[in-house]
Order: structure tokens, then sequence, then C-alpha cells
């Protein structure tokens, strides 16, 4: 699952705690399921839980939420934009630990398209994934700056990636 890697990947760059030790993140996909249309081909979609959990957290939630809706925002908007998909494509749990540390765990509702087809000989199936749409408030932006997340002026994390912004 590819988004599962890519998300991981994000988190880990985008988090301070987890930067500095990435092996407190584990990437789990529940509950899978395979969809397709009856039109003969091999074109599918996945659909799945991803559960993100981070081991031993005493940083700000918020350092691994913002994060986690901004990778949402250019990866799956659909679950930020349905009322009816936004209600249950988010979900989180805490264990705390101690006093100053918890285990959160993190269950996003994600699809994953897959296209399938025939190649021009007829010899081999070339398979691809469907990017998402583009957003409508999101624009290519090469030069954008890593942004920073901050709270009472501090840093606590970043959106990693420069490629996009949000527009005002």
């Amino acid at each position: 699952m590819r988004k599962a890697t890519e998300l991981r990947a994000y988190i880990t760059e985008a988090n301070p705690y987890l930067r500095r030790d990435p092996e407190k993140l584990h990437v789990f996909i529940d509950a899978g399921a395979i969809g397709t249309i009856a039109t003969g081909g091999l074109s599918h979609q996945y659909a799945y839980t991803l559960n993100l959990v981070i081991e031993d957290f005493s940083g700000d939630p918020a350092s691994i939420m913002v994060p986690i809706l901004a990778w949402l925002r250019v990866h799956q908007p659909d679950v930020l934009e349905n009322p009816e998909r936004r209600k249950q494509a988010i979900a989180f749990e805490v264990e705390i630990i101690t006093n100053d540390t918890f285990d959160l765990s993190i269950k996003l509702q994600l699809t994953e398209s897959v296209i399938a087809r025939l190649d021009a000989a007829g010899e081999r199936i070339d398979v691809t994934h469907a990017p998402e749409p583009a957003h409508p408030d999101l624009f290519p932006d090469p030069q954008a700056p890593a942004r920073s997340v901050c709270r009472n002026g501090e840093e606590i994390g970043v959106l990693p990636y420069p490629g996009w912004a949000i527009q005002r």
C-alpha cells in the first residue's frame, strides 16, 4: 500500500520526536478490502484503515495531527471534503503511560485506485496507481519552503515538503 509508506515517511520527517526515533512509529493496515467494477478489467481500489501508532510520545498531539491533515488534503482530499466520510475518516485513541508520555493510535480511512491496462502489444498488464484529483485550494509551488507548525510561537513540527501551498 503506497499511501502507508508515503505517510510514514512524511510524519517521520514532520515530527522532531519521530525524526530522532523513527522506530517509535508503527504502521498497520487493518480491515482492507478490494473493490472492483464488473467491466471485465483488472483495475481496482484498495480501501483500508491505516493505523499509525506512536509509542512513548510526550509532544504536542498537534505536531502529529496538523501534518496528517496537510497530507490528507493532498493525498486523500475526499476524507476532509465529504461530510459523510469526514465523520468517521479520522479517529484516535490515547493510552496514558506516565504523567509525561502516552501512546497515540490514529486510524485513517484511506483508498488507493489501481489502474490495470493491457499494453499495446497485448503481452502484459501495466499496473499504475491513479493519482488523487488535484485539490482546487492547492497549487504547485516548487519554491515553497517547509512550513513550521507552532504552538505559542514555539515550533513543534513542520510540514516538510515544499511543492504545494495552501491558498490564503
